[in-house]
């Protein structure tokens, strides 16, 4: 389980309890996976200024995309088509919080290998409310993960990848109604005990997280 101090950190800061444990999912994947912690050039496609960019490692020299031209991004990448850019250009790409946001979503995760030297690190909403922001397309389970990575296997030099759950039954539950919990004092107690609740998924063998972080890396 990610670290319980990051997320009680960040839904006091006023974070909504998937983008807490999204945050602290991804702090604990940069401090296991130490290879991630290396000079390089990442690519984050969809970057706007948002809280997961402080759990990057100092040593990413990251350069942002979005669709279209904003003050926070370095250039225009549109998803749903061919990235502008060379073979391996990146030694990384990470894509937070936008695939909803994307039709053409194959395409998406196959340029975004093409242009990654070492490895790509998504992540794919399941459970949540719709976000008009600009549209909404896209929702993934991990049978869908599976079936994605065996195509892009098929072009590109996977080596392992890895599919990680975040969230379960109960905390999805409460995502849904976060609009609802106005206040922060209400919401630490409410949001902690639906993580906790999600224990019991386990025990039932019950599989409904609020999303997955899928972390592909390439042959080097």
């Amino acid at each position: 389980m990610a670290e319980y101090k990051i997320i009680i950190k960040e839904i006091l800061n006023g974070k909504s309890l998937a983008r807490s444990l999204v945050n602290a999912f991804f702090a604990e994947i940069i401090k296991e996976k130490t290879w991630l912690s290396k000079d390089m050039r990442v690519l984050e496609l969809g970057a706007e200024s948002a809280s997961h960019q402080k759990f990057f490692p100092k040593e990413w020299r990251l350069y942002s995309s979005n669709y279209k031209k904003i003050s926070e991004s370095d250039m225009i990448i549109d998803a749903e088509n061919k990235f502008p850019l060379a073979d391996n250009e990146f030694n990384g790409v990470v894509c937070l919080n936008t695939v909803y946001a994307i039709k053409n979503y194959n395409n998406c995760f196959s340029e975004s290998l093409r242009v990654a030297e070492n490895f790509i690190l998504f992540h794919a909403p399941l459970i949540q409310a719709i976000i008009p922001h600009p549209l909404d397309f896209t929702r993934l389970t991990e049978d869908g993960i599976k079936s994605l990575i065996g195509e892009l296997k098929a072009k590109s030099k996977v080596e392992e990848f890895e599919i990680m759950p975040v969230g379960g039954s109960f905390s999805s539950a409460v995502s849904l109604i976060d609009p609802y919990l106005k206040f922060r004092i209400l919401r630490l107690p409410v949001y902690l005990t639906a993580i906790f609740l999600d224990r019991l998924d386990k025990i039932i063998k019950r599989k409904c997280p609020m999303m997955y972080l899928i972390l592909i890396k390439k042959h080097e």
